[in-house]
Order: C-alpha cells, then sequence, then structure tokens
C-alpha cells in the first residue's frame, strides 16, 4: 500500500520544515508528499525549491494563486494524491516516528478498515510535549484503552470528535469521493469544515479504527488557541444541531453540544451573531450544564455585549 501526506500549508515554512522532517523520518516512508500551498507571498515556494530530501519520497507542491482557502485546498491536494492510503496533516503538527507504519498495519490486519487514527500529544508552540494535557485532551475526546478498536460507531466518532482533525489514514478513494464541503455548497462551514468532514465520514457509515497508541504531535500556538481567530467551536455546533440522528446517537449528540456551547457562545459574540449568542446561551445545552463560574462569565461578556451594541 503505498501512502500519500497531504498538508495543506499557509505562510509558515518555518514549521513546514518541522513537519516534513516528521513525515521523511518515518520507520515506513510515504511514497509522496503533496503540498498545497495558499501563501500569499513566496517564502514557502522558494524554500520547498532549497528543501534537501535524501530519502527518494517525491515532493509534489502547488502553489494557489489566488489561494483556495482551507476546504478547497484540502480537497485539491487529496484529488491529486496518487497513493492508496492518504494521511493529512497541517503544516504545524509532527507525526510520531512510527506513525504511517502502525497506522498502516491496521489496514493489513484488517481488510474491512476504512479509516485509523490514533491518539495526539499536546505541544507548546515551541514544541514541548505536556504530558498531563495530552492525557486530559485524548480521554475527553474518547482515546482510551477501552475504546481501542470500532467500539464507537463511525456517526459516534465524528460528532464527539474521537476522529481527529488531521493525522489520520483514510481510503484515497473515499477521502476523493467525500471531500470537504465548501462555503459555497453549505453557508454555515466557517472553521467547522474539518468537524463536518468527520461527521459526514460517520453518517456514511465508513469502518473507523482507533488506535490507543500516541501518533501526532498536536501544536498549540497562540493563534490556534484565541477564540477570536477562529469560529470553530460556532460554527460546529450549528453542524451539529442541525444533523439529525437515531435515537441510539441522541444521547452522544448531546454530550458534544454541551461541550461546544461554551466556547460557541463566545465566538458568536466576537463574531458578531448576537442572535445565535443569545439562543445557544439560553439552551438546555448550555444552562443546565455549564459551572457557575463559567456561566457568570458568560453572563458578564453577553450582557455586555449586547448593552454595547444597542
Amino acid at each position: 500500500m503505498n501512502v500519500s501526506i497531504c498538508i495543506p500549508t499557509y505562510n509558515r515554512p518555518d514549521l513546514l520544515k518541522e513537519t516534513l522532517d516528521s513525515c521523511l523520518t518515518q520507520s515506513v516512508l510515504p511514497y509522496e508528499i503533496v503540498i498545497g500551498d495558499d501563501s500569499k507571498n513566496n517564502e514557502t515556494e522558494e524554500f520547498i525549491k532549497n528543501f534537501s530530501n535524501s530519502t527518494g519520497v517525491l515532493i509534489n507542491y502547488y502553489h494557489h494563486k489566488p489561494s483556495l482557502k482551507q476546504a478547497e485546498n484540502t480537497n485539491f491536494i487529496f484529488k491529486h494524491a496518487k497513493g492508496d492510503k492518504i494521511v493529512l496533516l497541517h503544516d504545524d503538527d509532527l507525526l510520531v516516528s512510527d506513525a504511517i507504519e502502525t497506522l498502516l498495519n491496521v489496514f493489513k490486519n484488517d481488510s474491512s478498515i476504512q479509516i485509523a487514527y490514533g491518539k495526539c500529544y499536546i505541544m507548546s508552540d515551541g514544541g514541548t510535549i505536556n504530558e498531563s494535557e495530552s492525557k486530559l485532551a485524548n480521554d475527553y475526546f474518547y482515546k482510551k484503552k477501552e475504546y481501542e478498536g470500532s467500539i464507537l460507531s463511525p456517526l459516534e466518532a465524528g460528532i464527539i470528535q474521537q476522529f481527529p482533525n488531521n493525522g489520520y489514514m483514510i481510503d484515497s478513494k473515499i477521502a476523493k469521493e467525500v471531500k470537504w464541503r465548501t462555503e459555497t455548497e453549505y453557508a454555515n462551514l466557517g472553521a467547522g469544515c474539518e468537524f463536518d468532514f468527520g461527521i459526514r465520514l460517520g453518517q456514511q457509515g465508513f469502518k473507523m479504527y482507533f488506535i490507543n497508541k500516541y501518533l501526532v504531535k498536536y501544536r498549540i500556538t497562540a493563534i490556534s488557541s484565541s477564540t477570536s481567530s477562529t469560529d470553530s467551536a460556532y460554527k460546529s455546533y450549528l453542524i451539529l444541531e442541525n444533523i439529525e440522528v437515531k435515537a441510539e446517537y441522541q444521547k452522544m449528540k448531546n454530550i458534544a453540544l454541551q461541550r461546544k456551547a461554551p466556547k460557541a457562545i463566545m465566538e458568536a459574540i466576537k463574531h458578531n451573531q448576537p442572535y445565535d449568542a443569545r439562543r445557544i446561551y439560553l439552551s438546555k445545552n448550555h444552562l443546565l450544564h455549564s459551572n457557575l463560574l463559567g456561566l457568570l462569565k458568560r453572563t458578564l461578556f453577553l450582557t455586555k455585549y449586547l448593552i454595547l451594541r444597542n
């Protein structure tokens, strides 16, 4: 099985170098690396031209002018991947040295598996791994021993985000057929397009397998952790509340909505969406499942926002 690592990138060649190094030092090397560059300058293009690669792994680089944006860029590199399997990797995250080998073994051991993924380290902007935060984050997303294998249904894995934003391995044909939706197809996507992809994979029932092993290092930057820079939780909340699920999956959907509600409110406020901010604030997903301190904080923030707005 040939593996294509697909990396969308935007204006950070320094971090992209670390990402590429982690791909090219794998115990089993990929067949190719496909990079879709949305950068407005030529720094990443120059970096790739001068990048030293002695492994024989193909690096296929595409600079989009004008930029395609996140969803279309991802679909572009999926389309151009030639491998049987695709690994999607963010341009600031890293693969653990045996990640590809570990993921491939799942497919070799069970031909019915279509998507595989493992646990994710949380690391600082500077690359330091936080062991305690990593454990908490993985436990929160049902990535622990008792869920190893295909314990969660594909839809549950998508809803609760056991299926991750990146670092997973997927049959190439599935990635190309399902694709990421764009805002021209679904207006409420925003930065929720990653979550939307996982939900839609789950809805179509593609068989997923969770490996109880750390395979990816996820970098938490000042930008990625800032509410003002993203509408991911807000848009994901809207996507989730508008999907219908069977009764057996309703509990998992409720848990996910309760988890997303606090951040969704703050993001809706900061992105000037007062109706949704107030509606989510007053929902049972928020009022009945919030701790007192968090509830007071959001009450004050929303009240101040509505007063200033009027």
